[in-house]
């Protein structure tokens, strides 16, 4: 079962009753600064554990393209590499990279808790020690990535291919992208020097469990497992580029060899206080709202979506990114986005986005009432740690906790997002990347 659905699931159904956050949630910080977050969930079938490492396509460096995303695919393997399956001794075990991070999981049935979580504090101290057994692995993950980008291309999915081309563009300086390159030819040594070098304990790890075990447990098993690992300063990866290069508004095109192209246009958002990242954050979501109710992407066959979490050291951007087949003209679609943005100043349904996204932080749902609502429905064996998952992708985007999130939500109102939209979303800011298959 996707946890994308899972979350749909959590997000979408109605959530009437509410009970306060804090009484099944309690953050912790282990002896090593990794950070910790306990969520009660007694009707839970799994004990469900997230690591977030602070490493994802946004991080990777100069022609090390997705390096990121094959560290993550031979690290969930890596805690059981003489299997293939996704599920052993009682723990499955999956990974997703993102733009700004990478996750690492594991659904554990209740009696093999510990199990599941020994496998997180193998992911953050993989070592030299491991080099044979892991370096087994690289070829068939070397082949499930490539299946997975040839997968999501044929669909138009090619967001997060976009973003890592991005990266490799905006702040590397590339003229040409090879998406899967790196992953295909990268050297074993090398690779693990990577992983050594950049995957470990630091405070700017983040772990969350959600399930029945109870919390005095956990936090023994926390501390004994994982706040016992050395732990240095999580680094990015430096830029190629100066950040006056990167920050540069304007137009930048380069290839990939993707069978798509991928048009993105974004703008610098202010980050001087914390209402200046959330009210990012509902602005992407009114431009998605719109977007959902223009049909005529739906018939040029045109993906497109807006997100608020295109950030770097050298700033943080409103980006809409739009993926079309290589017979679809890129002028066009740019109008119509130009007209979606455009349409900015005026923004009559900002109370119902701001009105959702303070209910959705605000307060943890009666999950007993919804099993029985959804009876029957797959997602709800991990619904819980859905809506955690949730929450805690929203204060790692924003950089900010819970609790800030909801002041700063205080200070957001419709006119606060026309504002924002009135300066900067405007012609001297914009900057656009068009990728187009080549070689």
């Amino acid at each position: 079962m996707s946890l994308l659905l899972c979350c749909a699931l959590a997000l979408c159904l109605p959530l009437q009753e509410t009970v306060p956050v804090e009484s099944v949630w309690e953050d912790l910080t282990l002896d090593n600064g990794v950070r910790v977050a306990l969520v009660d969930a007694p009707e839970a079938e799994s004990q469900v554990v997230f690591s977030i490492l602070p490493w994802g396509l946004l991080d990777d460096e100069k022609g090390q393209t997705q390096r990121s995303h094959l560290a993550e695919h031979i690290l969930v393997h890596s805690a059981d590499p003489t299997s293939s399956r996704p599920d052993v001794d009682g723990v499955l075990r999956n990974g997703e990279t993102m733009s700004l991070g990478m996750r690492l999981e594991t659904f554990s049935e209740p009696e093999a808790w510990r199990e599941g979580l020994a496998r997180h504090a193998r992911w953050l101290s993989v070592s030299q020690a491991d080099s044979e057994t892991l370096s087994a692995l690289l070829p068939r993950e070397r082949q499930t990535m490539a299946a997975e980008v040839t997968a999501t291309t044929a669909d138009g999915m090619t967001h997060k291919w976009a973003v890592a081309a991005w990266n490799q563009v905006v702040r590397h300086g590339a003229e040409q992208v090879s998406v899967g390159g790196d992953a295909a030819t990268v050297a074993w040594d090398d690779l693990l020097a990577t992983l050594t070098r950049r995957v470990h304990a630091s405070p700017g790890v983040q772990i969350v469990s959600v399930g029945p075990i109870d919390r005095g447990e956990q936090k023994q098993a926390f501390q004994e497992l994982i706040g016992s690992l050395p732990s240095r300063p999580w680094k990015p990866a430096p830029p190629t580029l100066s950040p006056a290069q990167i920050r540069a508004p304007g137009p930048r095109a380069a290839t990939w060899e993707l069978d798509r192209v991928q048009y993105m246009v974004w703008y610098p958002m202010p980050d001087e206080v914390a209402v200046d990242r959330v009210a990012a954050d509902a602005l992407s979501a009114v431009v998605n709202t719109r977007l959902q109710k223009r049909g005529s992407f739906e018939v040029m066959d045109v993906q497109a979506f807006c997100s608020a979490d295109l950030i770097t050291a050298e700033g943080r951007w409103l980006l809409l990114s739009a993926s079309l087949p290589v017979d679809q003209a890129v002028d066009e679609v740019a109008e119509i986005i130009d007209e979606v943005l455009g349409s900015l100043m005026v923004m009559p349904e900002a109370p119902y986005v701001i009105e959702e996204m303070v209910g959705q932080l605000s307060g943890w749902p009666d999950f007993p009432a919804l099993r029985q609502r959804a009876a029957g429905h797959p997602g709800l064996r991990w619904i819980e740690a859905s809506q955690a998952l949730f929450m805690i992708y929203a204060q790692h985007n924003m950089g900010l906790h819970r609790t800030e999130l909801l002041r700063a939500y205080d200070g957001l109102d419709r006119g606060v997002l026309e504002d924002l939209a009135a300066r900067w979303v405007t012609a001297e800011h914009r900057s656009t990347l068009v990728l187009r298959p080549g070689s």
